[in-house]
Protein backbone atom coordinates (compact mmCIF):
# COMPACT_ATOMS: atom_id res chain seq x y z
CA UNK A 1 0.00 0.00 0.00
CA UNK A 2 1.30 3.42 -0.96
CA UNK A 3 1.21 6.15 1.66
CA UNK A 4 0.68 9.67 0.35
CA UNK A 5 3.49 12.08 1.08
CA UNK A 6 2.60 15.74 1.21
CA UNK A 7 5.10 18.42 0.40
CA UNK A 8 4.75 22.12 0.53
CA UNK A 9 3.23 24.15 3.29
CA UNK A 10 0.99 22.09 5.56
CA UNK A 11 0.35 25.01 7.91
CA UNK A 12 -0.83 27.17 5.00
CA UNK A 13 -3.08 24.34 3.81
CA UNK A 14 -4.61 23.86 7.25
CA UNK A 15 -5.15 27.61 7.51
CA UNK A 16 -6.90 27.65 4.13
CA UNK A 17 -9.12 24.73 5.13
CA UNK A 18 -10.04 26.43 8.42
CA UNK A 19 -10.80 29.68 6.59
CA UNK A 20 -13.06 27.90 4.10
CA UNK A 21 -14.82 26.21 7.01
CA UNK A 22 -15.62 29.56 8.63
CA UNK A 23 -16.77 31.02 5.30
CA UNK A 24 -19.21 28.14 4.87
CA UNK A 25 -20.32 27.69 8.50
CA UNK A 26 -20.97 31.39 9.11
CA UNK A 27 -22.42 31.91 5.58
CA UNK A 28 -20.13 34.88 5.06
CA UNK A 29 -20.93 35.10 1.34
CA UNK A 30 -24.57 35.92 2.18
CA UNK A 31 -23.43 38.52 4.71
CA UNK A 32 -21.10 40.07 2.12
CA UNK A 33 -24.02 40.35 -0.33
CA UNK A 34 -26.22 42.12 2.25
CA UNK A 35 -23.51 44.44 3.57
CA UNK A 36 -22.21 45.13 0.06
CA UNK A 37 -25.64 46.11 -1.23
CA UNK A 38 -26.09 48.48 1.71
CA UNK A 39 -22.62 49.96 1.10
CA UNK A 40 -23.31 50.47 -2.63
CA UNK A 41 -26.63 52.18 -1.87
CA UNK A 42 -24.99 54.43 0.73
CA UNK A 43 -22.13 55.33 -1.62
CA UNK A 44 -24.51 55.99 -4.51
CA UNK A 45 -26.57 58.36 -2.38
CA UNK A 46 -23.55 60.07 -0.81
CA UNK A 47 -21.82 60.61 -4.15
CA UNK A 48 -24.88 61.55 -6.21
CA UNK A 49 -24.07 65.27 -6.25
CA UNK A 50 -20.28 64.97 -6.51
CA UNK A 51 -18.97 66.03 -9.92
CA UNK A 52 -16.84 63.50 -11.78
CA UNK A 53 -18.41 60.43 -10.17
CA UNK A 54 -19.89 57.80 -12.43
CA UNK A 55 -21.49 54.51 -11.53
CA UNK A 56 -21.09 52.68 -8.22
CA UNK A 57 -21.10 48.93 -8.86
CA UNK A 58 -19.80 45.65 -7.56
CA UNK A 59 -20.50 42.24 -6.15
CA UNK A 60 -20.61 41.60 -2.42
CA UNK A 61 -17.96 43.77 -0.79
CA UNK A 62 -15.97 44.17 -4.00
CA UNK A 63 -17.19 47.66 -4.82
CA UNK A 64 -16.12 49.94 -7.64
CA UNK A 65 -16.72 53.65 -8.03
CA UNK A 66 -16.23 55.12 -11.47
CA UNK A 67 -14.10 58.27 -11.28
CA UNK A 68 -13.99 60.21 -14.52
CA UNK A 69 -10.63 61.89 -13.88
CA UNK A 70 -7.33 60.04 -13.59
CA UNK A 71 -5.88 62.66 -11.24
CA UNK A 72 -8.91 62.49 -8.94
CA UNK A 73 -8.78 58.67 -9.02
CA UNK A 74 -5.12 58.72 -7.97
CA UNK A 75 -5.80 61.16 -5.13
CA UNK A 76 -8.75 59.09 -3.90
CA UNK A 77 -6.67 55.91 -4.08
CA UNK A 78 -3.87 57.45 -2.02
CA UNK A 79 -6.30 58.71 0.61
CA UNK A 80 -8.04 55.35 0.90
CA UNK A 81 -4.75 53.46 1.13
CA UNK A 82 -3.63 55.77 3.96
CA UNK A 83 -6.92 54.98 5.72
CA UNK A 84 -6.11 51.22 5.43
CA UNK A 85 -8.61 50.36 2.69
CA UNK A 86 -7.67 47.87 -0.01
CA UNK A 87 -8.03 49.81 -3.23
CA UNK A 88 -6.72 49.64 -6.79
CA UNK A 89 -7.20 51.66 -9.93
CA UNK A 90 -8.45 50.10 -13.11
CA UNK A 91 -11.42 48.33 -14.56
Amino acid sequence: MHTATFHGAPLACETAIATLGVLITDDLSARARVVGERARQTLTEALASVPGIGEVRGSGLMIGVELRSASVALAVQRSLLQAAYIVTLGG
